[in-house]
């Protein structure tokens, strides 16, 4: 029963509800957003293809892993967004 399409594809509309899930949640403080969408992305890319189920432990493996490099980036695209909009909040009035 296990092997036939539709729990197959059941098994992955699961998991990546499991993974939106978890993405909103870790995305709620806004600085952790890059980490977690990194994460989202590469549990996306592996877990999800491959079929073998660990969402969770393969987001807060790749979340915990990637949590120091991407902070700093995001923050500079966050930063920048905040610039831009109040730019453009500016010039619109």
């Amino acid at each position: 029963m296990s092997n036939s399409p539709v729990i197959a594809f059941l098994n992955k509309m699961t998991d990546l509800i499991i993974l939106n899930v978890i993405w909103l949640l870790c995305c709620l403080p806004v600085v952790t957003a890059g980490a977690a969408t990194t994460a989202a992305y590469y549990v996306s890319i592996t877990s999800i293809r491959c079929g073998d189920g660990y969402v969770m432990k393969r987001f807060f493996a790749s979340f915990r892993k990637n949590f120091l490099q991407i902070t700093p980036v995001w923050l500079c695209i966050l930063l920048c967004s905040a610039i831009m909009t109040a730019d453009m909040l500016f010039w619109y009035r």
